[in-house]
């Protein structure tokens, strides 16, 4: 019967883009409203190298320079690399992914599960604090930020002992709710990213379908490139195809392709990276690389100085002199930010938000 359930979450992901018509419900619409504060624009930055992957991580304010829309932008807030960060690990838990089983009698929130274990018990630094939120049709916050492994470790047993879950996946709201905060389903109060000061990302483990957000597609990715918060994106779609592809066809094999299409915008749009895994092997390795970008971030910040136009989209450009030349070496560097930002659609536009540093 189990392959039955997975056919209605396949037509309820085709779905989704006629649930996407439906406008923000209004207290999401207050919360993120009350955020509108600055028109700065926050940009994390990891730079390493081309062929060797070498991080660069004592280049000075000097050494970079912001174009947006091709005008030179005066940087006014640099912070180098610190090497902590202040992480949210957002984490899918619906009743499907316990329904659903990898071919070895182990669901595949097992493998969500292992994957936020392997982070904590792994990948965290001094002076790193985490916050544990997952969702279904609303998100939870399972662990406000700490910087107590033990307690994250127990949140993550938890996670998987957790059976309340409801079939739902409502990924839009739930990365929303993570940078703009608010209450979660229990009423519990949570501070959005973006205003924590310093490094901070997060790491998504997710399918990629939603069937459930009360905000759009295209409102959820104005939020995500505007709040200046990478997020990194570990997909499990593929874990899941692969098991089941003998049974899927036509539409319901096109929806994994969207399904890890949003997860890559998503992480585009932010300045993140987007990971899929196929196999459990390529966790530990994967998470190893996410926490080496994550670490090594640098933190520019600038004041627009082109004429504002309400809902232009910006193009922002960073080129990085490493040797101190004068010239540009982005040719033999990967620079990781993101390329471009929304401006609001208007005064008190509900879908602009900024960030602090």
């Amino acid at each position: 019967m189990w392959w039955k359930m997975l056919m209605v979450l396949f037509m309820l992901s085709l779905i989704a883009g006629e649930r996407a018509v439906f406008q923000p419900q209004p207290e999401l619409l207050q919360e993120a409203q009350a955020k509108v504060n600055s028109a700065a624009v926050k940009l994390p930055v990891v730079v390493y190298d081309k062929k060797t992957g070498g991080i660069y991580r004592d280049l000075k304010q000097e050494n970079f320079h912001i174009f947006e829309d091709g005008v030179r932008q005066q940087i006014t807030h640099f912070t180098p690399v610190s090497g902590s960060i202040k992480l949210v690990l957002l984490l899918e838990n619906n009743r499907r992914l316990r329904e659903i089983d990898r071919g070895d009698f182990q669901p595949l929130i097992a493998d969500v599960v292992a994957a936020a274990s392997i982070f904590v018990t792994h990948h965290l630094q001094p002076g790193d604090y985490v916050a544990f939120v997952s969702f279904d049709n609303r998100p939870k916050v399972e662990s406000d930020f700490t910087d107590n492994v033990g307690q994250l470790r127990q949140q993550v047993v938890r996670v998987a002992q957790d059976l309340t879950t409801f079939s739902e996946s409502s990924l839009y709201d739930a990365l929303l709710f993570v940078l703009m905060g608010g209450r979660d389903r229990d009423g519990n109060e949570y501070k959005g990213l973006v205003e924590v000061e310093g490094c901070t990302g997060v790491l998504l483990v997710a399918t990629g379908f939603d069937t459930f957000s009360r905000v759009n597609f295209d409102q959820m990715l104005k939020v995500v490139e505007r709040a200046g918060v990478p997020i990194y994106t570990l997909g499990i779609g593929d874990l899941l195809y692969k098991r089941l592809g003998d049974w899927l066809a036509g539409p319901a094999s096109l929806s994994f392709l969207q399904a890890a299409a949003t997860l890559r915008a998503i992480a585009e749009h932010s300045g993140g990276r987007y990971y899929p895994v196929t196999f459990e092997s390529q966790l530990p390795s994967t998470l190893g690389a996410v926490s080496t970008l994550l670490h090594n971030q640098y933190n520019l910040g600038y004041t627009p100085t082109n004429p504002r136009a309400r809902g232009k989209q910006r193009k922002i450009e960073i080129l990085v002199d490493v040797d101190g030349d004068g010239r540009p070496d982005n040719e033999r560097l990967i620079v990781q930010y993101r390329r471009s930002y929304h401006e609001p659609e208007g005064e008190g536009d509900e879908w602009s938000i900024s960030g602090r540093f």
